[in-house]
C-alpha cells in the first residue's frame, strides 16, 4: 500500500489528502489520480510507459469463491504490482479487475518488453498461484502497454493505442503481455467491443420480463449494471413526479426533497446529459448546485435526463465521492443508451 511519503516524491501528489488519493481496497493509486498522473507527466513532456493489466476471468472467481476471495485477489495482485514496480513508477486502479501502471525507467521496446516480462511468472504478480481466503487458483492477465512519447504525444493517443494493444493480446488467447509496434497494431479496430455490455444487459432484461418482474425491479437491476460495470460509487434513479429513488447503495446520505431535484436541474439544465470530471466547472454555471454536491462530498457527475417523446421522467444521476474521475467517453456512451433504455420502461408502466 502507498504512503504519502511514496508519492509525495512527485510534485503531482505534494499536498494531496492520502485517503482520498488510494484506491480503498488494493491501496494502489485510485483511478482519477493514476490517470491524472498520466496527463500531468504529458503536459510536463516526461518520458513513460503506460501498461493496463487486465485480470483474465475475474468474474469466475468471484462467482466460484465469493466476492471476499476476490477482494483478496485484488489486494494480493495491487501490493505485488507496487512491489514490481518499486521505484521506477506507480500503480493504480482502473476499474473493477484492471490495473494502471505507469512505468518511468525506460521508454524503449525492449526495456518495456524485460519489465513486463517480470511480472508474469510463478514467483512473480501474475501468471502465478494464489491463496484466497484458504482457496487456491492460478491467476492470470492480459496487459496491453504503450509509449509517451514514441506511440503518442496525447493522452487520448496514447490511451488509444494501449487498448489496441490490450485488445490484441485478449484475441491471442490473453494470459499474455503486448507491447504496441505501429507497424504490427495500428489498424487494429476496437471500436466493435466498445458496448459489448449492452447485449448481456438487454438478455438480462429480457429475462426479467419472462419471470414478470416489475418495472421497478428491473429499473433496479439495470442501476445496479451500470453501477458494477462502470465501478461507481452511487448511482441513482430520480423520478420527478413524486420523488422516488431507486438506488443501487442502501447507505444514501442524501435527503431526495425538491432542492435535490432542482439541484439536478441546475446541473443538467437545457441539455440531456452533463457531465463533469471536476465541479469547480459548476461554479459560475449554478452556485447552488456547486454547493450541494460539494456539501455532500461528490467529486464527479453524470447527471442524464430520462425522457423519451415527450414525457419526462426524471433523472439518471451517477456519482463519485472518493475520486475525482476521469469521464471516458464509452461513460458516457454507455449512460446515453441506460437513460433511453429507463425512459421505454417508464413509458411501458405508463401505457399498462
Amino acid at each position: 500500500m502507498y504512503t504519502y511519503e511514496d508519492l509525495a516524491k512527485y510534485d503531482y501528489f505534494k499536498g494531496v489528502d492520502i485517503e482520498h488519493a488510494l484506491d480503498s481496497l488494493t491501496g494502489v493509486l485510485a483511478r482519477g489520480y493514476i490517470l491524472g498522473f498520466a496527463q500531468k507527466l504529458i503536459e510536463d513532456k516526461v518520458p513513460f510507459a503506460m501498461c493496463i493489466m487486465d485480470i483474465d476471468n475475474f468474474k469466475l472467481i468471484n462467482d466460484n469463491y465469493g466476492h471476499m476471495a476476490g477482494d483478496i485477489c485484488l489486494k494480493i495482485l495491487g501490493d505485488g504490482f507496487i512491489k514490481q514496480v518499486g521505484n521506477d513508477g506507480l500503480v493504480g486502479r482502473f476499474g473493477g479487475d484492471e490495473f494502471v501502471i505507469l512505468y518511468l525507467k525506460a521508454t524503449d521496446y525492449d526495456s518495456v518488453h524485460s519489465f513486463l516480462a517480470s511480472l508474469y511468472g510463478n514467483d512473480k504478480v501474475v501468471r502465478r498461484t494464489h491463496l484466497l481466503d484458504n482457496v487456491i487458483t492460478f491467476v492470470t492477465g492480459t496487459c496491453g502497454c504503450a509509449s509517451y512519447p514514441q506511440d503518442a504525444n496525447n493522452y487520448d493517443d496514447l490511451f488509444t493505442k494501449v487498448d489496441k494493444a490490450l485488445y490484441r493480446g485478449k484475441t491471442k488467447g490473453r494470459n499474455c503481455f503486448i507491447v504496441y509496434v505501429d507497424s504490427k497494431h495500428r489498424d487494429i479496430d476496437v471500436h466493435r467491443r466498445d458496448f459489448t455490455s449492452l447485449p448481456i444487459l438487454f438478455d438480462s432484461i429480457a429475462s426479467q420480463f419472462s419471470k414478470n418482474r416489475t418495472v421497478d425491479e428491473i429499473v433496479k437491476n439495470v442501476v445496479d449494471y451500470i453501477t458494477e460495470s462502470l465501478q461507481l460509487g452511487m448511482t441513482f434513479v430520480v423520478t420527478v413526479k413524486d420523488n422516488k429513488v431507486i438506488s443501487s447503495q442502501k447507505r444514501v446520505p442524501y435527503y431526495y426533497d425538491k432542492e435535490y431535484v432542482d439541484v439536478l436541474k441546475d446541473v443538467v439544465k437545457d441539455q440531456n446529459i452533463y457531465a463533469s470530471s471536476d465541479l469547480k466547472q459548476l461554479k459560475d454555471d449554478s452556485k447552488r448546485a456547486m454547493e450541494y454536491l460539494t456539501t455532500n462530498h461528490i467529486q464527479s457527475i453524470i447527471v442524464a435526463k430520462i425522457k423519451v417523446e415527450d414525457y419526462f421522467y426524471g433523472y439518471l444521476a451517477l456519482y463519485e465521492n472518493k475520486i475525482i474521475r476521469i469521464w471516458q467517453e464509452n461513460d458516457i456512451a454507455l449512460v446515453m443508451y441506460v437513460e433511453k433504455l429507463l425512459a421505454m420502461l417508464f413509458l411501458l408502466r405508463m401505457k399498462k
